[in-house]
């Protein structure tokens, strides 16, 4: 297993830049990806982290979010989404 993917902000203008290292990670089977440092994040952040659970599954590779920080766990909650992402609350 390779190294956790480290994300920090999941906002609109990083996304271009997260969505690579995404991808990058999932061809690279990382199987995790670390929540902590994320201090900022909107709906493109949370788009990503669908995008990062819908690839893992249609490639049947194994993908956790861990470490989530308050501010995703937050929206993952408003959104209910937390079920689909597989990320406790």
């Amino acid at each position: 297993m390779s190294a956790a993917l480290r994300l920090d902000d999941m906002t609109i203008y990083t996304a271009e830049e997260n969505k690579k290292n995404i991808v990058q990670a999932l061809s690279d089977d990382v199987q995790e990806i670390d929540l902590s440092e994320v201090t900022e994040i909107d709906t493109s952040g949370i788009q990503l982290l669908l995008m990062a659970r819908k690839q893992a599954d249609k490639q049947e590779k194994p993908l956790n979010f861990i470490a989530a920080s308050d501010e995703v766990k937050n929206l993952v909650r408003q959104l209910h989404l937390s079920e689909f992402l597989q990320l406790e609350i």
